[in-house]
């Protein structure tokens, strides 16, 4: 310090006045942009690390990975070695070693594969999962940045993708069954309704069961007019027995299904069937359609030559809406299930497994033929077990639980389930059951703690970066204590000791920072109250004389924020210790923060000799109130001062409205 050159003292005060503003504007320019630029620094690193679910990987001309994001190394299983060395052919390597070869390759993939801009190339590595990768180079004014590869896991896609093919071959296979079923169920009932004719041989009988039929029942000529017809038969079809017999069954048909009853109706007539049976749509008397289920056979002579049709008709269009509608609810329902990721049980109150949908079904720790019937106890570890087990009992009393995780040691590794258990509906003979989803949760708890870790290093490095900051600002407020020293000048001197106690201010911030641990924000309170007491403590000539009475509200501001407000409460201390009690006179400055609404307001007042009348003429000449303006102003903020001629600085700010860049003084 001695070696500091010594600046010979200035022999006008214009000049010293004016560099003495010039450097206190061009530190705090230097400190908001300081601010700014650590902001947006923050700003940037958070938003990358919680927007970013895709691994990445940048790498420079050079081959060496310029940066690696925490989801790239938990996806390419990366050790911490490697990734220290950042070489990029060793991690194209390392990925080659973990990667099948793709269907139809001869061998795995190799460094090649990042090689090739703009294509979407899929691993299959050997632990199960898929990764989609893509290699890109961007630029800035036409000039290259090196390579970006992006990998993204598209596991759960590809399981998706192979359950739906799966299960449009189970709909295949089960509509094939559904067709032998069928053709079954018609020969039951072609035998069924040869039973029915022989019944019908007596007149009497069948004209007895005719008119008091509970279905639609008619007698139809060859050429399809209407012979005969029931109540019931007229009930369903909304037209009265006179009209019907002027009609022919293909007029009240649904014109779609015309052609497939007359392929029937000639089968009867030219012998190759006895009768049939089909379901149709008739054509209401309202036009609407009429689903009935028809049933129809010839009846003949004895030389047997067709004479006459007799006709069943059932009415199932409430049937057909039920059918449609849980066909519809089947469909919703198995979309449901096969687009849910999870593992789903229905288990009893005692752990017993009765039925399981798993579309991935290696993460069940048994084999699904195995655990049916079974219990958990004997199909999980113990502490697994324990966990599950609590969560159906939280589940029979609560109606449902959530939350509940436990950790499995399957083939790929050790694995964590989170498990949702809901109580089905009771059901007599069953007892109470319960659906449990198990969802793998093992890569959101990994990135929670690589986010964990990452968020510690933040924290860490932003403590040094503000530990750094106040320890420079000591320095500069050092230096400024020796030239005050030096000084011969009182004038100069008065000037150098304004600008320590500034300084000091935004040390004091900084330091607060430091000690609390918290970067986004600051209590306001606590801060103002180290500010006036190092002022009171750096600037008061005679210990003691004038007394310091705080009253402060806790409350947080952000920094940009809060900086203001200290050096605020610096100057006008500074303010009232200087011109308030002249030769010694003792007195209180008293200084008041509180919120009213939503409003913050900021009091500095003296007891002393109070506004000189020419106040407003000095005040444009003064540093300290024109400063105070210009923080006034910075804020977005209201002063107001007086009324005259107490000494009483009010500042009101809104911290939810933008800052304005205007001031009412």
């Amino acid at each position: 310090m001695d070696d500091l050159p010594v600046t010979e003292p200035s022999d006008g005060n214009g000049p010293l006045h004016a560099a003495a503003l010039q450097t206190s504007a061009s530190i705090l320019a230097l400190q908001r942009r300081a601010q700014q630029e650590q902001a947006r620094t923050v700003a940037l690193l958070t938003a990358v690390l919680e927007s970013i679910s895709d691994g990445l990987v940048a790498v420079n001309d050079g081959g060496a990975i310029t940066a690696i994001n925490p989801q790239a190394v938990a996806m390419l299983a990366l050790p911490p070695a490697m990734v220290a060395r950042a070489r990029w052919a060793e991690v194209q390597a390392h990925v080659a070693r973990l990667a099948h070869a793709p269907a139809g390759a001869e061998s795995a993939p190799g460094p090649a594969l990042f090689t090739r801009l703009d294509t979407l190339d899929e691993l299959d590595m050997a632990d199960g999962r898929v990764l989609q990768c893509q290699t890109k180079t961007p630029q800035v004014d036409g000039a290259p940045l090196g390579t970006l590869v992006m990998f993204r896991d598209v596991t759960a896609r590809k399981a998706n993708e192979r359950a739906r093919q799966q299960a449009q071959s189970e709909t295949t296979r089960r509509l094939q069954e559904a067709e032998q079923s069928r053709q079954v169920l018609l020969s039951a009932l072609e035998d069924q309704q040869q039973a029915e004719a022989a019944q019908r041989a007596s007149e009497a009988r069948f004209q007895a069961s005719f008119n008091s039929a509970g279905i639609g029942m008619s007698l139809k000529a060859i050429d399809g007019r209407w012979l005969e017809v029931n109540a019931q038969m007229c009930t369903i079809v909304g037209y009265p027995a006179q009209a019907l017999l002027q009609m022919t069954c293909e007029q009240i048909t649904h014109p779609d299904d015309l052609p497939a009853h007359r392929v029937q109706v000639q089968r009867l007539l030219d012998g190759s069937a006895s009768h049939f049976q089909m379901e149709k749509r008739y054509l209401h008397a309202n036009g609407q359609p009429v689903w009935a289920h028809h049933t129809m056979a010839v009846v003949r002579d004895g030389d047997g030559r067709p004479q006459y049709f007799v006709v069943h008709v059932a009415d199932i269009s409430q049937r057909k809406a039920l059918e449609q509608a849980l066909s519809q609810s089947q469909a919703r329902l198995q979309a449901t299930l096969d687009a849910l990721p999870d593992l789903m049980f229905e288990v009893g109150l005692d752990g017993r497994y009765h039925d399981y949908h798993a579309l991935r079904t290696e993460l069940l720790a048994t084999p699904p033929e195995a655990f049916v019937g079974r219990l958990m106890s004997e199909t999980l570890p113990q502490e697994a077990a324990a966990e599950a087990m609590a969560a159906l009992n939280e589940a029979s009393a609560k109606g449902f639980s959530s939350g509940h995780q436990m950790a499995l040691d399957l083939p790929q590794g050790q694995r964590w389930f989170e498990l949702s258990v809901a109580r089905k509906p009771a059901v007599a003979e069953e007892g109470p059951r319960f659906i449990v989803l198990s969802r793998d949760v093992t890569e959101r708890r990994q990135g929670e703690e690589a986010l964990r870790r990452s968020l510690a290093e933040q924290a860490a490095l932003l403590k040094e970066v503000h530990h750094r900051v106040k320890n420079n600002l000591q320095i500069v407020h050092s230096l400024l204590r020796l030239e005050s020293g030096r000084s011969v000048q009182p004038e100069t001197a008065t000037v150098l000791r304004d600008m320590r106690s500034r300084i000091q201010s935004m040390a004091l911030l900084h330091e607060s920072i430091y000690r609390s641990g918290r970067f986004a924000s600051v209590d306001l309170g606590d801060y103002l109250r180290q500010v006036a007491t190092q002022a009171m403590r750096a600037l008061q000539t005679q210990a003691g004389a004038v007394r310091l009475q705080l009253d402060l509200a806790s409350t947080r501001l952000d920094l940009d924020q809060a900086l203001p407000f200290g050096l605020l409460v610096n100057e006008l201390i500074s303010n009232s210790l200087k011109h308030g009690f002249p030769n010694g006179q003792g007195g209180e400055i008293r200084v008041v923060l509180q919120m009213v609404g939503g409003t913050l307001q900021l009091c500095v007042s003296d007891s002393g000799a109070g506004l000189p009348p020419d106040f407003e003429a000095r005040r444009g000449k003064s540093l300290g109130l024109q400063l105070v303006a210009d923080l006034v102003e910075q804020l977005g903020a209201r002063l107001d001062i007086g009324p005259a001629p107490a000494a009483a600085f009010s500042v009101t700010f809104d911290p939810a409205r933008p800052a304005q860049g205007k001031a009412l003084r």
